[in-house]
């Protein structure tokens, strides 16, 4: 599926010079996860760094109905991060913000490309464990697990949806999961 230019213009223009890669190496990496089922045949890459812009480009995707795969450490095994159609891939690994440590709160926040390994690392500094532990540690990225909270997400009508606030608990659909 090739992207319409208005469409890719429109990246252009929303995300940094880097921010949205054609190139066929990263084609083949960042559109597959660790099935290996099916070959990667993503359209593009984009590489926001912040949430206004992974907003702008679920903005674009739904406005130029371009199909969309977001991307964590793309360690899954049941193809949720595979880009096997000519779909644009969301990668998160250059959101990896983690704030200070809340003491008091014994709370963290973090971005949806930490990883969680390195969450570990930075709750251990201040006597604290990180609760999530997947395989995949050093490769997983946080996009959300049942311990955190609150969440936020970017919906394709652009509308910002929020799952908790601190304190409470609340169920996830299962594409918030994992990575």
């Amino acid at each position: 599926m090739a992207l319409p230019d208005a469409f890719l213009d429109r990246l252009r223009t929303e995300l940094p010079s880097d921010g949205c890669s054609l190139d066929p190496t990263d084609l083949a990496e960042y559109g597959r996860d660790w099935t290996r089922v099916h070959p990667p045949a993503p359209s593009a890459i984009a590489f926001p760094r912040s949430t206004s812009e992974v907003s702008a480009v679920v903005r674009a995707c739904a406005e130029h109905g371009v199909p969309l795969v977001p991307s964590g450490g793309r360690t899954g095994l049941a193809g949720g991060a595979l880009a096997a159609r000519g779909e644009l891939v969301l990668s998160l690994t250059r959101m990896r913000r983690m704030d200070p440590v809340d003491l008091l709160g014994a709370t963290v926040r973090v971005e949806a490309g930490a990883v969680t390994e390195a969450v570990h690392a930075h709750c251990a500094e201040h006597g604290l464990t990180w609760p999530v532990d997947f395989a995949s540690t050093g490769s997983s990225h946080m996009r959300k697990a049942p311990q955190c909270m609150p969440m936020e997400w970017r919906e394709p009508t652009s509308a910002w949806m929020r799952a908790a606030s601190p304190g409470s608990t609340c169920w996830l659909p299962m594409n918030h999961l994992g990575s």
